[in-house]
């Protein structure tokens, strides 16, 4: 009998993470890259020449670089990269729970800061979400980033948006913080 998993992408499995256990965003993305590198939590991807799902834990190593928000992993040596990244839920629940709970940390100052302003929990949310958004998309116009954020971040207002996140994230990103003005030049292939 073939065995069931239940695929998250990354994002779902760092925003768990980050509900489940007090302990800063660092070692959330430390533990995350760790339970990968046992190789013990089912991985799969796409190959960015390939569209269909293959399975992928066994090729990641210390060099493996990955990015929670844009969901892609890539090794920095070779050409590798994988996108629509997934990992199985229930492995990688018991891992972290068996494995991370007794090195999480007393929370910082910062963070009760930002536990005690939810919202500014959520824009600090958003502004990593999008600035991994950019760097996997740098031409990305404003009026779609702002509707990829607000299928996320429900609670956002689109003010604090356009006056805060945005020019963060692109900074953040190494892009401008404003963007030229005006539509998109057409490209001539």
């Amino acid at each position: 009998m073939k065995e069931r998993y239940d695929w998250i992408d990354l994002w779902s499995a760092f925003y768990w993470m980050r509900e489940t256990f007090p302990f800063s965003i660092y070692n959330k993305e430390g533990a995350l890259k760790n339970a990968l590198l046992t190789h013990e939590i089912p991985t799969r991807g796409k190959d960015s020449l390939c569209s269909a799902y293959q399975r992928i834990e066994k090729t990641i190593t210390a060099d493996t670089e990955f990015s929670v928000t844009a969901n892609t992993i890539w090794s920095k040596w070779t050409m590798v990269r994988f996108e629509a990244v997934q990992i199985d839920r229930p492995s990688f629940e018991e891992w972290i729970k068996s494995n991370a709970i007794e090195h999480s940390e007393a929370p910082t100052a910062a963070a009760k800061a930002r536990a005690a302003k939810p919202d500014a929990n959520d824009e600090h949310e958003a502004t990593i979400y999008l600035t991994g958004l950019l760097r996997a998309n740098p031409d990305m116009g404003r009026d779609d980033a702002w509707w990829d954020c607000r299928l996320r971040f429900h609670h956002l207002s689109e003010r604090k948006f356009f006056r805060h996140i945005w020019p963060d994230a692109r900074d953040a990103a190494g892009l401008p913080r404003k963007a030229r003005p005006g539509p998109r030049a057409k490209r001539v292939l």
